[in-house]
């Protein structure tokens, strides 16, 4: 596998290593069995409600729910599932390697202030107060190309977190997240 998603049922929905360039096959993995999926991918997420959403390097949205695929637009190249089933994206309007903006899908797409290279989701609905300000729940985390960790408030207002640099993030339903450090 090149990437991996987690369902919140406990399956697994990876991409291959194949074939060549940057789209991959869909692969799931459920109890106990392997099941290819129609469609390629660069990179996928799933929502609470076990819908797919994937990304193509193309730009392409989709979301695979029930076994049909729906287009949800272009200009993508990242995606988080929010805890509310819907997803934010990063737009691949500037060059690789660069801040893009970020977009938010429920029924119709919305930007969001701010931008950033990496997007993680929290599913997490309590707030933390820390030292930089408070986090409130079901916000998201933002990395941009310093590598700084963000923290985006529903209400839009963002707060920095006191961490080193990072390259990656995955957060997590109890509060926090994990992070890849950059450079590593």
């Amino acid at each position: 596998a090149s990437f991996a998603a987690a369902a919140p049922d406990g399956s697994l929905w990876v991409l291959s290593d194949g074939p060549a360039g940057a789209d991959k096959y869909i692969w799931h993995y459920a109890g106990g069995t392997w099941t290819n999926i129609s469609g390629v991918a660069s990179r996928i997420t799933v929502a609470p409600n076990g819908t797919l959403y994937a990304i193509t390097s193309a730009g392409g949205a989709y979301s695979y729910a029930g076994g049909t695929w729906t287009t949800l637009g272009g200009g993508c190249s990242n995606t988080s599932a929010a805890a509310d089933g819907s997803i934010y994206v990063l737009s691949n309007a500037n060059a690789a390697g660069s801040d893009q903006a970020i977009w938010h899908y429920t029924n119709s797409w919305s930007q969001v202030p701010g931008s950033g290279l990496r997007i993680g989701a929290s599913w997490d609905s309590n707030s933390y107060a820390l030292s930089s300000g408070t986090i409130a729940g079901n916000g998201l985390y933002v990395l941009n190309s310093l590598g700084l960790i963000y923290y985006r408030n529903p209400d839009n207002s963002y707060v920095l977190l006191p961490a080193g640099k990072a390259s990656a993030i995955a957060p997590t339903t109890i509060g926090g997240a994990f992070v890849l450090a950059y450079p590593a």
